[in-house]
């Protein structure tokens, strides 16, 4: 049953996405240098992945205290040098917090808090006067901070892609090597968290809608995958603020529980990166 409501929200997706990329038109072109300069001489600190704020059901069925709870994540990158290292790569550094709040619940006791510092390498890639892809390796450590029999951690060397279709459609990949350290807690975390991803994002050309779809490959030899689908509306008066919708299917949504599989539904506020930056 998981896996229908999968199939039907990517085939209502794609139905939405194949005439933003038979008409949306393409960015407009300059020098491949000029494009260099101006992303070097961007802002070099700024939103990494979506920064949100969304409450709901963290499992989809009659809204009680036990399956009520707020769901926020503050992502941030900071790019340390320009595009001046071998390869006109340049270095950065990304943070990103996933927390889980039973608000609802007596005491209001957070749930779990997810931890991702990292380091990373990377590099613009230009064709035709127009931004062709972006690349980044990264070193990344998560973890829950937590102790005993409720510790969580790993460590992964992931390479992040990212392909601009045109300037509506946005096409990213990331696989990664895992490091998990083996203590008997969480030595089968990557069956649930997965070794690679795809993620589709959109946006309508007036650019007050923007959607995504993300596909987890679970660790093992099968068809399993974790979903998230997200749809975002600006709202007109504020600066870079979104309504927004997330719906997530599978394991690991966060780290404590990563063996549990379910269907959440949060709805809130959002302050979104840059269209094509990697997340």
């Amino acid at each position: 049953m998981r896996s229908k409501r999968c199939y039907i929200l990517l085939l209502l997706l794609l139905t939405y996405l194949f005439p933003l990329a038979l008409h949306c038109e393409s960015e407009v072109r300059w020098g491949n240098d000029s494009l260099l300069s101006i992303m070097d001489n961007s802002p070099s600190f700024m939103l990494f992945k979506d920064n949100y704020f969304i409450t709901g059901l963290s499992r989809i069925k009659k809204p009680l205290d036990d399956n009520c709870d707020v769901k926020f994540q503050v992502s941030f990158k900071l790019r340390m040098t320009k595009s001046v290292l071998p390869f006109k790569t340049y270095l950065f550094f990304t943070y990103t917090q996933k927390s889980i709040w039973n608000i609802y619940a007596p005491s209001c006791p957070f749930e779990d808090n997810n931890y991702n510092p990292a380091f990373g390498l990377g590099k613009y890639v230009f064709k035709e006067g127009k931004l062709f892809s972006h690349f980044a390796l990264m070193f990344e450590h998560e973890s829950n901070g937590k102790g005993r029999s409720d510790s969580r951690s790993w460590n992964r060397l992931s390479f992040h892609c990212m392909f601009p279709l045109n300037r509506c459609l946005n096409l990213q990949f990331q696989c990664w090597i895992p490091f998990v350290k083996r203590e008997k807690y969480n030595r089968d975390y990557l069956q649930y968290q997965g070794l690679a991803s795809v993620s589709l994002f959109a946006r309508t050309p007036k650019e007050n809608f923007q959607f995504s779809f993300t596909a987890v490959k679970c660790g093992n030899w099968n068809f399993k995958f974790n979903i998230v689908a997200e749809a975002g509306y600006k709202i007109p008066f504020l600066e870079n603020t979104f309504l927004f919708l997330q719906f997530c299917s599978g394991y690991a949504e966060y780290m404590l529980r990563y063996k549990e599989a379910k269907n959440s539904l949060r709805i809130g506020f959002c302050f979104k990166p840059s269209f094509f930056n990697l997340q």
